[in-house]
């Protein structure tokens, strides 16, 4: 808990300090307050994580979702709430809880899914340094499975947005950071 009030903490002065309405700032607190709710609102067993679990009933088409790409080990689908024109979500088909539950053997599937994304954003003509790729970090996640952000331009990020998808923030990590931790 001691990171997640550093967090909250950085963020109000981030909010107090910029010539933000106070509108806004009721708005931020209240959506952070709801996001709170929602991670200590999740399934607390494997079991009934991977049954429950949204993304794995993606994966499993068991949804009508629709699937702009695949292979054995990922796929990849818009996002229901995108932060920029091209917004997508890359996932393993496993199911993985997080960036956290990853183990060295996970290595390759998280180079994989880097991957996909950089080859998705040249076939939408969007080049990697206009881009940003990364991992929400726990307890910072809407959805318990492993999914990494690939959005562009970030140029277009709104400003709740960018605080969100904040770069190589506590809760906002690079596909590179967590290679390097595997």
């Amino acid at each position: 808990m001691p990171i997640l009030a550093n967090i909250c903490h950085f963020i109000w002065k981030k909010l107090k300090s910029s010539k933000v309405s106070n509108i806004l700032r009721i708005f931020f607190g209240l959506s952070f307050v709801l996001y709170i709710i929602l991670i200590m609102s999740a399934p607390t067993t494997p079991e009934a994580a991977k049954s429950a679990c949204i993304f794995c009933n993606i994966a499993n088409k068991l949804t009508d979702t629709e699937i702009l790409f695949e292979d054995e080990e990922v796929c990849v689908f818009r996002d229901i709430k995108p932060a920029s024109k091209y917004h997508v979500l890359v996932i393993p088909k496993r199911h993985i809880e997080d960036a956290k539950a990853l183990v060295p053997a996970d290595k390759e599937l998280v180079e994989r899914m880097l991957s996909v994304a950089k080859e998705l954003l040249a076939k939408n003509n969007y080049s990697e340094d206009t881009a940003r790729l990364g991992f929400h970090w726990p307890p910072f996640r809407s959805v318990h499975h492993l999914h990494l952000h690939v959005i562009a331009p970030e140029a277009d990020l709104g400003y709740i947005a960018r605080l969100v998808f904040m770069k190589n923030s506590y809760w906002f990590v690079s596909p590179e950071y967590v290679i390097s931790k595997l």
